[in-house]
């Protein structure tokens, strides 16, 4: 059985979950074209979503993507420095996904998540020392974005004065194609797009700084992050420098990109619901089960990171030929009424239908190393921000960012009371 090329436009992008609801209607999975020029498989239900994302046969290794994306979309451009930078555990498959993974979760155990929550506090306070004046603030580039860039910056040891240009070419790098934006000309002059060339030049900057921060590094060990890293080791293997450098923009990218958008959607549902911000207010012993929640009804990540079909695959009895790329729709299986009653509606506590929670972090051996680390920093930001400012309103309305892979908040005007 085969299935037509069904063309997604920009209301996909800013406002998914009508088109899903559709979508699901006709099947669990679509060959359709995104808004960023590449066609795609893409999964909108919930149980054929955990199929797909634990299938072996449906893989992700970032060489192997290349050509395919190059085929699907030309005039893509890769440089070495930008394939490389991408060739992390996130885009890999076993043997080389279970190697960097045994590697990397020794520097994210428990302990060492732990012992960064006096340290988020005190960022956190600050943040909010410093908007007390403000008339109206941005929830976003004031405190979303400032916690967990802070937080990696400090990891990796960069130094405050650098970590402007660190935020703009994590920027650039994760940025929607100006090339298949609707209106060139407010492209152009938004942060949130960028040209090839652009994203290219980004990824030789940030690979050359990582680069020196690990020769830094290396002269004076310590307890840090980048050290633990650079220390890996299992059984005498270790992470080569460019797989320690791949790690390094996967931590940056991963572990401050996708926390900036759960803090921020977080919030952005709260302010829209005033029961629901009252409520918190007053017990915020349950803004764990409202993170979870968060991250289910508008989680951080859109679309799941491309994997590709290596033989030929059958899907929901749909044929698939090999060197296809198929895409999960992770905002579309947390919002599939087969798994969840009234999806759409934000309840704490909300359970599935059959087993398996939402999958905002992922599922099977991908799933997020970083989970813990980012519901700490989403706990402790609300708890903060609840407790001083008990009487915040949306200001304006709100844009989302142009993207098919991060789910978040361009910014977020707010005013403290």
């Amino acid at each position: 059985m085969t299935k037509p090329l069904l063309k997604l436009g920009t209301e996909f992008v800013y406002n998914p979950h009508p088109v899903y609801d559709e979508l699901r209607k006709q099947g669990p999975i679509h060959h359709v074209l995104l808004p960023n020029g590449l066609t795609s498989w893409l999964v909108v239900d919930y149980q054929l979503a955990r199929e797909v994302l634990a299938d072996p046969r449906i893989k992700k290794g970032a060489a192997a993507l290349a050509p395919i994306t190059s085929r699907l979309r030309p005039g893509d451009q890769y440089t070495t420095v930008s394939t490389d930078l991408w060739e992390h555990m996130l885009s890999s498959d076993p043997p080389d996904h279970t190697r960097l993974r045994r590697l990397v979760t020794k520097a994210f155990t428990s302990r060492t998540v732990e012992q960064l929550h006096p340290r988020i506090e005190a960022i956190a306070d600050k943040l909010l020392d410093e908007m007390a004046d403000k008339p109206e603030i941005d929830l976003i580039d004031d405190y979303a974005l400032p916690i967990p860039m802070t937080v990696i910056c400090e990891l990796f040891g960069v130094p405050e004065a650098d970590r402007a240009r660190f935020r703009e070419l994590s920027t650039t790098m994760t940025a929607s194609s100006t090339e298949n934006a609707e209106d060139q000309e407010a492209a152009a002059k938004s942060a949130f797009y960028a040209t090839a060339a652009q994203r290219g030049a980004a990824s030789i900057e940030l690979a050359t700084y990582l680069i020196g921060l690990i020769a830094e590094r290396s002269k004076n060990l310590g307890d840090d992050l980048m050290s633990q890293l650079i220390m890996a080791n299992y059984e005498g293997d270790k992470l080569s420098d460019k797989e320690l450098i791949a790690m390094l923009f996967l931590i940056l990218v991963a572990g401050h990109e996708t926390t900036v958008n759960l803090i921020g959607n977080g919030l952005y549902a709260m302010l829209r619901d005033r029961i629901l911000y009252e409520d918190l207010t007053r017990t915020p012993e349950r803004i764990p089960a409202a993170i979870e929640e968060f991250l289910r009804h508008e989680g951080p990540v859109h679309l799941a990171t491309l994997r590709y079909t290596a033989e030929p695959v059958t899907l929901a009895g749909i044929d698939i030929p090999a060197e296809e790329l198929v895409s999960v729709s992770l905002a579309a299986a947390d919002h599939d009424p087969n798994q969840f009653d009234d999806p759409h509606h934000i309840e704490i506590g909300k359970a599935g239908k059959t087993k398996g929670g939402h999958l905002a972090f992922g599922h099977g051996i991908h799933y997020c190393v970083g989970a813990p680390l980012a519901r700490l920093e989403a706990r402790i930001a609300f708890e903060k921000i609840l407790a001083r400012y008990p009487n915040m309103k949306i200001a304006d309305e709100v844009q989302w960012r142009p993207s098919t892979f991060l789910r978040g908040l361009q910014e977020l005007p707010t005013v403290l009371d």
